[in-house]
């Protein structure tokens, strides 16, 4: 089949935020200007402001594009005949398999879910919660199918759940350990510690 070219401006909106993923990942979105993201994507910044109204719209279209890959993974782990804890592990792994493909939206996505107190951009909220509803759908489904204890929080099992998949995370993004050796060892490490728990009990 021939390929269909984009849009010229579909593909300078693609290209600038290539340019701001560049910028952002190496100098954090505070320190980035929209000076150097043109520079990055070659343009002026008047054109980028044909396409975004400001460096905050950029970051907003970088979680816009990651949250539309997200459901894509949703549904296709939908499409599969996995229990909730299989599903669960599954997702783990193709999370790490994202992070080592493209590592600098990674270290966006890890730097800027962390920054409550300078306040979270819409976008990276909603991609958060997207996720943390995920797993409070599959704990919710693991309840009804018998694979998941009833006596749970949730809300705070989700979180629980998420929080541990990311806080690993940043191990391989402050080079305390290597990417591609966590998306080796988390998943089952976690999987395990879900299906297993941790303390010893009389």
């Amino acid at each position: 089949m021939r390929n269909i070219a984009r849009p010229k401006s579909e593909e300078m909106k693609e290209k600038i935020r290539t340019a701001a993923i560049n910028v952002m990942s190496e100098r954090g979105f505070h320190l980035t200007t929209t000076d150097e993201i043109a520079k990055e994507a070659g343009c002026s910044v008047g054109s980028i402001y044909n396409y975004f109204r400001n460096k905050d719209d950029i970051l907003s279209y970088i979680f816009q594009v990651e949250r539309e890959s997200i459901e894509d993974i949703f549904r296709e782990l939908e499409s599969q005949t996995l229990n909730v804890p299989e599903t669960i592990k599954r997702f783990m792994e193709i999370y790490y398999d994202r992070i080592i493909s493209n590592e600098k939206v990674g270290k966006i996505i890890f730097d800027e879910s962390n920054r409550f107190t300078q306040g979270l951009n819409s976008e990276v909220l909603d991609w958060l919660m997207l996720i943390n509803q995920f797993f409070v759908e599959m704990l919710t489904r693991g309840i009804k199918e018998g694979s998941v204890r009833s006596n749970i929080d949730l809300d705070i099992y989700a979180a629980a759940i998420m929080g541990a998949l990311n806080s690993v995370a940043i191990r391989g993004f402050t080079k305390l350990d290597t990417l591609e050796n966590l998306r080796t060892t988390v998943p089952d490490a976690l999987y395990q510690m879900l299906c297993q728990g941790v303390f010893v009990t009389d």
